[in-house]
């Protein structure tokens, strides 16, 4: 599974329901390793940059990223 042209809470929605249905059971880490891997190299080439504690604060810090590098992409076209 990976991002591909799904929007960033997409591919979180799809991973977290594949999870549920696969009885997936994990620490938070590595849930966020595993969603982490799996994004868009931009996405995560500046991820890698921010820190962040949790999953919800790394979902929170990706999905602004999504945003941002949607608006600049938007603006070179």
């Amino acid at each position: 599974m990976s991002q591909g042209v799904k929007s960033v809470c997409e591919y979180f929605n799809e991973m977290e329901l594949t999870m549920i249905q696969t009885n997936v059971e994990e620490d938070k880490e590595a849930t966020i390793t595993r969603f982490m891997k799996d994004l868009n190299r931009d996405i995560t080439h500046i991820m890698d940059l921010n820190h962040y504690m949790e999953l919800d604060e790394m979902m929170h810090l990706v999905m602004k990223v999504g945003r941002q590098l949607l608006r600049c992409r938007g603006r070179t076209n």
